[in-house]
């Protein structure tokens, strides 16, 4: 008679969280094995590798409550004999950088609109940022000047950012008022974007006219 013996049906593939303070990260390896973690320590995936086969060990979804990035190191390779044991998965907390405000007003002739960025929730690690204006009904390079502006932010640091943007004080009579949009972006680092990650900017023009019984208005 013949026997066949099944052999191990491959190795496992695992390592250790650290840094974990929210709630909700999950792993995936290979794209399609999902592993939720709750708390610091050691983890394993419910799926064998084959001996020879490939691991590739990513963050499907980040912690939330605090909200957290967490970077996976050693998380990819090839089994050998045995079962891998040395993922490192490391968490921070950065925070969010966000906008002071969703709404900015100036009037036409009061010089530059400045807006403030925070951020909060946590300064681990460094993290950059990029404020970008996009045209409305004001117009880039009449109405305002162009912004595309990068901000950074040391491991520690939690303190506030200013972005100035000129305007332009045109003489032309135009409608009651015109608004350009100013747009945050994540770039890099261990900080998420936070809200509001977008400001309208509204400027009021003062070219109106004093009609002669005194009332203000539009020609």
């Amino acid at each position: 008679a013949l026997y066949v013996v099944e052999g191990p049906t491959g190795f496992t593939i695992g390592g250790s969280v650290s840094g974990l303070a929210g709630s909700g990260l999950v792993l995936r390896n290979n794209g399609v094995d999902d592993l939720p973690i709750s708390g610091n320590g050691s983890f394993t995936f419910a799926t064998p590798v084959p001996d020879g086969g490939s691991y590739n060990v990513t963050v499907a979804t980040q912690p939330s409550g605090p909200a957290q990035n967490c970077t996976v190191s050693n998380g990819s390779g090839t089994v050998s004999g045995s079962n891998v044991t040395n993922v490192q998965v490391s968490c921070v907390t950065g925070g969010q950088v966000q906008f002071a405000t969703a709404v900015a007003e100036v009037m036409e002739d009061s010089g530059p609109v400045s807006l403030t960025i925070n951020r909060v929730g946590g300064s681990d690690g460094a993290t950059s940022f990029r404020v970008q204006t996009a045209s409305g009904s004001a117009t880039s390079g009449s109405d305002f000047n162009a912004v595309n502006q990068l901000l950074n932010w040391g491991a520690g640091d939690s303190s506030s950012r200013t972005v100035n943007i000129t305007i332009n004080n045109d003489p032309t009579v135009e409608a009651f008022s015109e608004d350009f949009v100013v747009t945050l972006s994540r770039e890099s680092g261990s900080a998420t974007l936070g809200a509001p990650a977008q400001v309208t900017v509204t400027i009021y023009d003062n070219e109106s006219v004093i009609f002669a019984d005194g009332f203000e208005g539009e020609p």
